[in-house]
């Protein structure tokens, strides 16, 4: 995911970007709508008008949840030290 859309969904505005993938983190749900074809794009830029302030609210949801920098340094570090605790034992 590139900083555009991020900052997008940090200022707590919904993003419709290209279907790059599968993604662990990433849905293709409300806040972030990710589309394959112009057809899809069309019917997410439709749903995100549809009901904005609800994708509004579902974006800043996201990044605080999947980008937040504590939240992120905290699984990297937790990761990091769980990977030498096992090669040391």
């Amino acid at each position: 995911m590139s900083d555009r859309p991020l900052c997008y969904l940090a200022s707590g505005k919904p993003a419709v970007v290209q279907h790059t993938g599968p993604s662990r983190i990433l849905p293709d749900a409300e806040g972030l709508v990710r589309f394959r074809s112009i057809e899809e794009a069309a019917r997410a830029l439709a749903a995100v008008e549809a009901d904005y302030e609800r994708h509004c609210r579902q974006a800043r949801a996201l990044a605080e949840e999947q980008f937040d920098a504590r939240r992120v340094v905290a699984r990297v570090l937790e990761r990091a030290l769980d990977r030498q605790a096992r090669s040391v034992a």
